[in-house]
């Protein structure tokens, strides 16, 4: 049996202090956690040293919303709220330095994600993440990494090793 409320384009309005119940399947309503995308890099990324490089994330696997550029790699979610990105960035044997991987907002330099200092030689496995409260819908946000080990780093590629992710929070 159906039960239909209004039609298309009408308001409904419910009463303070009533609870809907779904033991179903819900539609329509803002249910999911979307905007949602999903982007790897495909090949290595060369990193200079001394300074911040674009990380390139140019094959999608999600993206739900249309919200990511694979053209300039960068996500603009097109709404105000609270977002969750993911960035994971993997570097093979990495020389003795500061690494730091940082969020740009709207071009800037906006957050740092993940910052340390190798006294070794050893592998890089950044995962990080971060919340944000996306004040305007046009904002959008790019991944940079910095190092300074003496000479050029290259990133390792694929789903697993070169990628960045976010979704909005249901609230």
């Amino acid at each position: 049996t159906t039960l239909t409320l209004g039609t298309s384009g009408d308001t409904i309005a419910i009463p303070s202090g009533v609870t809907l119940a779904n033991s179903g399947t819900v539609t329509g309503i803002g249910n999911t956690n979307a905007p949602v995308f999903y982007a790897y890099g495909s090949s290595g990324i060369s990193l200079s040293n001394n300074a911040f490089t674009k990380i390139t994330f140019n094959t999608e696997v999600v993206d739900a919303s249309g919200i990511y550029d694979t053209s300039n790699s960068r996500v603009t979610f097109g709404s105000t709220g609270r977002f969750v990105l993911s960035v994971r960035l993997v570097i093979g044997s990495v020389a003795s330095q500061q690494y730091t991987v940082r969020l740009y907002r709207n071009g800037s330099s906006w957050r740092d994600v993940f910052t340390d200092y190798f006294s070794n030689s050893t592998d890089m496995n950044v995962n990080g993440y971060i919340l944000l409260n996306n004040e305007s819908a046009s904002d959008y946000y790019e991944v940079y990494v910095y190092q300074n080990s003496g000479s050029t780093e290259t990133t390792e590629s694929g789903m697993q090793s070169l990628f960045f992710a976010g979704y909005k929070i249901i609230e």
